[in-house]
């Protein structure tokens, strides 16, 4: 092994980085009495470096220091050691030093002393000693929580999870240690089915705003299963003097699979009572007119002849099913749609051009008040035309003397549009307004009762509300609420 060899300069600068380093340094021998200090440790005891050097370093420790001796490595074959120790300094205060500890050896590998290097961590233990009791009383306050609590750091890094999200989640502790949202092994939806991407996760909204996202649904599944489940999610901002000294947000997490599913059942169960009662009605309403096609059939086959009046009551009663049968398919049965961005006005446009012929029948005149600026709306382009339609075609027809159906837009507020439809016909009764909507009631003479109910469920299906205000005499008024496209509340396709 080559010999190294300093010059005066060299040596006169390693004195120097000794002497005045910031850190304590210091050369203590074999059997742990000081050699050489610098000026910094010096400063750190409180001692000048003659009290130092003729002291043991036994007497200086604090009594109850776990470290025995003077925490230095021995002559064994350990090179460097690393302790924290806690020390007093020459006024009687208490203070902690962080000792890193080198054991030096000669060309023949024998020890000859140890290089120590001291740095004063006292207020970093104080901290730590001061948010301990608080975290270990946070820690076990979440622990056994019947529901799902995490900690957040201001980056959106797991801090701490308690027992119940590791279980919702089905990720272990250490699994969820360190993860981001942007990292998390899940893909969180909401109840649309649409994705959430990390910066609208509820703990990045209230990272963001400071504002606490309260009772929102999601749902979630794990990137490596298909598995979904629902959660109920709250998040709430909170000082972070609890484990670290920055933003963090809390946040709590109750699984409602259950509850969700049991919410899709009483659905079910209420659309099969629905579609019980609709098939009572429907079997009413198809048997009549089957029972005249029949008779007429019987007289036909008597008579040998087929008189044109015959079949023209006949054929009518055939189409008469027909839109019973189309009107009770759309409520009865699930359609697969695609909703689409369109333009109001173009949508209402295209509806016009569908009752138009209609309203010149009954010497009716459309008038519209819908501003240029229409908004966009989310939708099944072809169900709000006919919803659009049947609205339109009762106004109408409500209308025997004739008169004018005006159609206007307005925007009541930035999220909704609202459409009014006000017809001049005879109005009906609030007891028969109470009614409106049940299926297979109607005032009209050859109505289905079914129109009117369609529509509902479209406006419904499309997130909106259909309300109807009537006087006898005065004329009818119906206001639909839809709600205005924006870019992170689009669906994906549906069933409706």
């Amino acid at each position: 092994m080559g010999k190294f060899v300093y010059n005066q300069q060299e040596i006169a600068l390693l004195v120097d980085a000794f002497e005045f380093a910031a850190v304590g340094m210091a050369i203590v021998s074999l059997d742990g009495h000081w050699l050489k200090v610098n000026h910094s440790l010096c400063r750190m005891f409180g001692y000048t470096d003659d009290e130092i050097l003729t002291s043991n370093l036994l007497p200086i420790n604090y009594p109850g220091d776990s470290v025995n001796g003077n925490g230095f490595a021995q002559t064994g074959p350990s090179y460097s050691t690393q302790v924290e120790k806690c020390y007093i300094r020459k006024n009687g205060q208490k203070f902690w030093v962080l000792c890193n500890t080198a054991l030096i050896r000669n060309k023949s590998n024998s020890p000859v002393f140890f290089m120590i290097q001291m740095q004063d961590i006292t207020e970093q233990k104080q901290a730590e000693e001061h948010q301990q009791p608080d975290e270990v009383k946070l820690r076990n306050l979440l622990k056994d929580l019947p529901w799902g609590s995490m900690l957040l750091n201001e980056e959106g890094m797991v801090l701490h999870a308690n027992r119940m999200a590791c279980d919702i989640f089905k990720l272990t502790s250490e699994q969820f240690s360190g993860i981001s949202i942007g990292t998390y092994p899940l893909i969180f939806f909401r109840e649309d089915g649409t994705y959430i991407p990390p910066e609208q996760h509820p703990v990045a909204v209230t990272l963001c705003t400071g504002e606490p996202v309260c009772d929102q649904i999601m749902g979630f599944s794990l990137r490596s299963t298909e598995q979904t489940r629902w959660l109920l999610v709250n998040a709430h901002h909170i000082e972070g003097w609890l484990i670290h000294k920055n933003k963090q947000v809390m946040v709590s997490i109750v699984d409602i699979t259950q509850r969700k599913e049991n919410e899709d059942l009483l659905r079910k169960s209420e659309r099969l009572s629905a579609i019980a009662e609709l098939g009572a009605g429907v079997a009413h309403e198809i048997r009549n007119p089957l029972t005249t096609i029949k008779g007429f059939i019987q007289l036909l086959q008597a008579t040998s002849s087929a008189t044109p009046e015959y079949l023209e009551i006949m054929l009518g009663e055939l189409e008469r099913i027909e839109v019973i049968i189309s009107e009770f398919a759309v409520l009865a049965r699930p359609h697969a749609v695609v909703f689409i961005r369109k333009n109001l006005q173009t949508v209402l446009q295209d509806s016009f051009s569908f009752v138009r012929r209609l309203a010149a029948q009954h010497n009716v005149q459309i008038t519209t008040k819908i501003p240029i600026s229409a908004p966009d709306i989310y939708c099944e382009e072809h169900q709000l035309k006919q919803a659009f339609v049947n609205i339109m075609k009762n106004a109408i027809e409500a209308m025997i003397d004739g008169g004018t159906l005006f159609v206007e837009v307005v925007r009541p507020d930035s999220g909704n549009v609202l459409m009014r439809f006000i017809d001049h016909g005879c109005g009906i009764s609030a007891e028969v307004v109470c009614r409106v909507g049940e299926p297979f009631f109607t005032t009209k003479e050859h109505g289905t009762g079914l129109g009117l109910m369609v529509s509902q469920k479209v406006i419904q299906d499309h997130g909106g509300t259909l309300e109807l205000k009537s006087r006898p005499g005065r004329g009818t008024t119906i206001e639909i609420t839809l709600p205005v496209y924006r870019a992170e509340s689009k669906l994906k396709d549906k069933h409706l």
